[in-house]
């Protein structure tokens, strides 16, 4: 593997971790708006979205940031307020 690999290899990486959350997100659509389950899933999605976008700024900060970045940040921020949307409204 050289250095100009990695890139590649996280991104595929990360688009097996977007699949298995869009089908576990897909599959709740379904599910009543005030379960368990579904209030689980929401804050989770909070958390992963909120986590994704300080590991992304801290990775711009500290690394050489390409364009890519820019849509890591974009897509971590707009997860967030929609998750936070459904997490925090009442049913």
């Amino acid at each position: 593997l050289q250095v100009n690999d990695y890139p590649c290899i996280l991104t595929r990486y990360w688009g097996a971790a977007y699949i298995v959350i869009a089908s576990i997100f897909w599959l709740a659509r379904n599910a009543q708006a005030d379960s368990v389950g579904t209030r689980a899933i929401t804050i989770g999605g909070v958390v992963l979205a909120v986590t994704g976008l300080i590991a992304t700024v801290i990775d711009m900060i500290i690394a050489k940031p390409n364009a890519v970045i820019w849509l890591n940040i974009v897509l971590f921020a707009f997860f967030g307020v929609f998750f936070a949307i459904l997490a925090f409204k009442k049913a």
